[in-house]
């Protein structure tokens, strides 16, 4: 007997399982069965550019690289965080092409989301079947599949990883198992490594919340202390195992931040800090999206119909009718207190990503650490729809077990019959006020809505129809569960018409945002590239991309080294952020003798220029390529100087008297006599930039009296110069590239990239996923003779 139910429920796990493959295999068909990528506005426009960088660095030096020569004059790869560089799926990079590996991690992904939700509804009793229907909400659900359209790759890795932390967290809490631990320790490393560390962080609060809420709950029925502390020092062991692992993604990054990136310019504690923390965060409009789909709009699709308070929106928040239904059941038909946790973290949360919407976003601003480094509070909205979901599932999975009983059918007929009362007057309401309804929200919630007014009365026919959807899902819940009470349907029927309405209906959503397209039409090597690459053989330099020519990152892709005026990677130099002027009302690119500094050698332009210091080389297509006839080389040799404060550097670089071409801005005097000459300009010896790798370079370079070097590269500690095994100081020149102080004669330099932070942090992480792997075998094999010895006394 009970090995032929032992053998049911392995075959139901395999055909539930079976069946989350079908789904996303039909969800991804049209990538899965092409050639093609999957569209993505951050992945085409920066993460193909960073892999595929990323993948020839690794094939052509077997090693990571340290620095990214070919955008915002050159940034760290480890500290700035390139993507998920170290995130074990993202190895699929270097075993197949770029374009199809990165969507491939979706497809992954959202396979793992359905089984880690299966799991961890199992895990706390649910029904099988209930289990399955939650994991086909949270694979479909449109709060983690309309991310695609975006290219956010972190938030889906974050999303799709969160049930198992729910899962495992409750494992450890029953267990009180070392390795239990150490899988959970295993696992958060695995969470901090894939790169988004605001999502990694908001689910660090939510499983680590569940977890404590369930060590507590678990210690007042056993009545032990000895289990509690037993059970906190293995979390701690954990968590320290987890940091441990994911020290890599944590350590550099965290410095850098703090110091170095152009982001220290928005979480300064100041006014603008707090607004910085508080922006795209969620709205009136945005809430009432979760259950009525498309209320506030979109970004996507040919016209912008997105009428909310944020510049934008490329993703959809929606969860649905039917899980708010089932949820708020389980809040007032049952007894269980878990059900009061869900409603606390959904609250919390909920009140989070209103940002400064409420006045409690101060509180988490002042007094939760890390809160003031990040922004975009709307993230966290996935935590209240798992908060949701759970409600949901425990929800039904208890009128399954209860909705047969008398008192239970009759309450919930009560209680369905009110909403579905409530949900029909707002669906009449809103049909009969037609575009009067946005004007009632403008009074009630949005005074400020300005133009958009028009593009949400354009909305209108959509919002009336989403509202009768809405209700008819609402009654489709209601008849099933009725139809259930009254023994007239089966427990699989109605979750099988439950599982395959709910994912019809998100798939309509999530088929908007997941878009094939050819690698080819937006990396296509062209004329133009071709004609850079040669140019490029002879010397480096960089190349200027006025608006309106080409995407960012395009010529970076093919190995050639590009200037914008946009923020392109968004965690580039600070120092190079505000040489270039982008956060200024009139950005410092507009001088051309930005260009020269900053080695910028050709000009891509739609619009033609006849300017004496341009020379046209030829079209491409709508394009025109000019050469910057006054460029400063990558290399090049001062022999006078000014030493400014910081402060004075662009100021003084922007004084149209002074001569940049002769003398270079200092921040401290050298150690070196600079000798006077008449003939400043002569340069007696053209410095050589040879046998570079990237993370390494020499320069070879004759001086024929004292002077300064100086390198048209960004300045960065990391980088140290060293000659005849003697470390050479770097001073910081111009406000943001180097320079090196040389005696007269004959100098090799060797320019190297060392942190030792990044050093460091990789020995730990290798160092402590190793420990944690024999730990966790030692610990398996510790358990099982402890169980075998029980087994063989108790016989």
């Amino acid at each position: 007997m009970s090995k032929k139910k032992s053998r049911g429920k392995v075959n139901s796990d395999i055909i539930y399982i079976g069946i989350y493959v079908l789904i996303t295999i039909i969800l991804f068909s049209p990538f899965i069965f092409s050639n093609k990528t999957i569209f993505g506005t951050d992945y085409l426009a920066n993460t193909y550019f960073m892999k595929s960088f990323l993948k020839d660095y690794v094939n052509k030096y077997a090693a990571i690289p340290l620095w990214d020569p070919y955008i915002h004059g050159g940034m760290p790869v480890v500290e700035a965080m390139h993507g998920d560089t170290f995130y074990p799926l993202s190895w699929l990079t270097y075993i197949m092409p770029v374009h199809r590996a990165f969507p491939m991690k979706y497809v992954i992904h959202i396979f793992l989301a359905a089984l880690f939700t299966y799991l961890f509804f199992k895990e706390k009793g649910v029904r099988g079947s209930v289990a399955f229907l939650g994991g086909i909400v949270w694979m479909l659900s449109p709060i983690m599949v309309s991310l695609i359209y975006a290219g956010h790759d972190g938030k889906i890795h974050v999303t799709a990883l969160l049930p198992l932390f729910f899962y495992i967290a409750e494992k450890c809490a029953k267990s009180s198992r070392l390795y239990h631990y150490i899988i959970l320790g295993l696992c958060y490393g695995i969470l901090i490594l894939t790169a988004h560390l605001q999502m990694a962080y908001f689910a660090s609060w939510a499983f680590g919340l569940y977890y404590f809420y369930r060590l507590i709950t678990i210690t007042l029925t056993r009545r032990k202390i000895l289990f509690l502390v037993k059970n906190l020092a293995m979390f701690l062991f954990a968590i320290l195992l987890g940091l441990g692992i994911g020290s890599l993604q944590l350590l550099p990054q965290y410095r850098y931040v703090a110091t170095y990136s152009m982001r220290t310019m928005h979480t300064e504690e100041t006014k603008t800090g707090y607004e910085y923390a508080t922006s795209w965060s969620l709205h009136p409009e945005e809430i009432v999206s979760l259950f009525v789909n498309d209320f506030v709009g979109t970004s996507v699709g040919e016209k912008n119909r997105y009428w909310g308070r944020n510049p934008f929106k490329l993703n959809n928040d929606y969860i649905g009718i039917i899980i708010l239904f089932f949820a708020l059941a389980y809040v007032i038909f049952s007894r269980d207190k878990e059900r009061w946790f869900y409603v606390g973290l959904g609250l919390l949360t909920l009140i989070y990503s209103l940002g400064a919407n409420t006045p409690f976003f101060r509180l988490f601003y002042w007094l939760v650490p890390g809160v003031k480094k990040f922004r975009g509070p709307s993230m966290i909205i996935f935590i209240t729809s798992f908060s949701l979901l759970a409600l949901a599932i425990y929800g039904l999975n208890f009128i399954l077990e209860n909705g047969q009983k008398k008192k239970i059918k009759e309450y919930f007929e009560k209680y369905g019959l009110a909403f579905l009362v409530i949900i029909g007057l707002e669906s009449i309401f809103v049909t009969l006020a037609g575009k009067g309804i946005i004007s009632l929200w403008k009074v009630m919630f949005y005074g400020g809505i300005g133009q958009k007014e028009l593009v949400a009365q354009s909305n209108i026919q959509t919002i009336i129809g989403n509202s009768w959807l809405a209700l008819v899902s609402l009654l489709l819940a209601f008849i099933l569960v009725r139809a259930f009470s009254y023994s007239k349907i089966k427990e699989n029927v109605l979750i099988g018409i439950l599982a395959v309405f709910i994912g019809l209906d998100y798939f309509r959503i999530d088929k908007n945002f997941i878009k094939t397209t050819s690698i080819e039409a937006h990396y296509p090597r062209s004329e133009l590239v071709e004609y850079l690459l040669a140019e490029r053989a002879k010397e480096p330099f960089r190349v200027l991309i006025l608006p309106n020519t080409l995407p960012d990152n395009y010529l970076a892709t093919f190995g050639i080294e590009e200037v914008s005026f946009t923020a392109m990677h968004g965690n580039h130099l600070r120092l190079y952020d505000e040489f270039v002027g982008r956060h200024e009302q009139t950005p410092n690119l507009i001088y051309p003798k930005f260009w020269d500094i900053l080695n910028v050698k050709f000009v891509i332009s739609s619009t033609p220029y006849d300017f004496p210091f341009l020379k046209e080389i030829r079209k491409f297509g709508g394009l025109i390529l000019y050469e910057n006839l006054g460029y400063i080389p990558r290399a090049y040799t001062f022999f006078k100087y000014e030493v400014l404060p910081h402060n004075k550097v662009l100021e003084r670089l922007k004084d149209q008297t002074f001569p940049y071409r002769e003398v270079i801005i200092l921040e401290e005097h050298p150690d070196i006599t600079l000798e006077e000459q008449i003939d400043t300009l002569t340069q007696i010896s053209i410095p050589l930039i040879k046998e570079n790798k990237i993370n390494s370079f020499v320069v070879e370079i004759n001086m024929e009296r004292n002077g300064l070097l100086f390198l048209s590269e960004n300045y960065y500690p990391a980088w140290r110069c060293y000659e005849n095994g003697k470390e050479r100081k770097i001073l910081v020149a111009d406000y943001t590239f180097r320079a090196v102080p040389l005696e007269k004669g004959f100098h090799r330099l060797t320019f190297k990239y060392f942190e030792p932070t990044v050093n460091a942090s990789f020995r730990i992480s290798i160092g402590t996923a190793i420990f944690s792997i024999i730990l966790l075998a030692l610990s398996i094999m510790f358990a099982r003779k402890q169980n075998l010895k029980v087994k063989q006394q108790g016989k």
